[in-house]
């Protein structure tokens, strides 16, 4: 891997880990107006505060995408750059690698033999 790709997997990382910390910014304000609302009596906030709750937790998938990215540099690092299967890689620089409608179609065809 070159500069230019370490650069970009970097530039990756950062926008992983800044979506995620507004996501989880934005769905906690909304969790405490929700609180304050339903401390007044509104019983639907409770609601909507599960469904912050459930938004927080998918945010914080972040950290397996950014794990798996940093790994990709420590491995470039050590001069192995990943190798062979390329849905081993880690997920793949934005724009780059097959989209979700092909991972998709991969994961529900059965496999046939071994891989090797």
């Amino acid at each position: 891997m070159d500069a230019d790709g370490a650069r970009r997997i970097t530039s990756e990382i950062r926008g992983d880990v800044s979506a995620a910390a507004d996501s989880l910014l934005s769905m906690l304000e909304r969790g405490l107006a929700d609180l304050a609302l339903w401390r007044q009596g509104d019983v639907a906030a409770i609601d909507r505060i599960e469904a912050s709750f459930c938004a927080m937790l998918e945010a914080c998938a972040f950290g397996d995408i950014v794990g798996q990215r940093l790994s990709q540099l420590d491995g470039a690092l050590a001069r192995k750059g990943p190798a062979g299967d390329p849905l081993l890689n880690g997920p793949a620089i934005t724009g780059a690698g097959i989209d979700q409608a092909a991972a998709d179609l991969l994961m529900a065809t059965p496999v046939t033999q071994p891989r090797s």
